[in-house]
């Protein structure tokens, strides 16, 4: 048998095909273990968000009956110059 170009090409095309499928899925399971990694660390920090919010809103509903906490109050509520939402123009 002869030496076939299209065949020489398919079989090339088919071991990059192989290649790249084999390095898609080496990412693939590399970005799910890291997504397990993350996630306690994501469910730590809404829990203390939301610790935090209920914090707030606990110290907000003090202020109504002692307005001497009302200054401490709006040192958390003024947002930091980094958290100001931009504007696009």
């Amino acid at each position: 048998m002869k030496n076939n170009p299209l065949a020489l090409m398919l079989v090339l095309v088919l071991f990059l095909s192989t290649l790249f499928t084999a390095w898609l899925a080496v990412s693939y399971n590399l970005s799910l273990r890291k997504l397990q990694q993350l996630q306690p660390k994501v469910a730590a920090a809404t829990n203390t968000r939301s610790l935090m919010q209920a914090l707030f809103n606990d110290a907000t509903e003090y202020s109504k009956k002692n307005p001497a906490i009302i200054p401490v109050l709006q040192t958390v509520m003024t947002p930091a110059p980094a958290a100001r939402p931009t504007t696009n123009k």
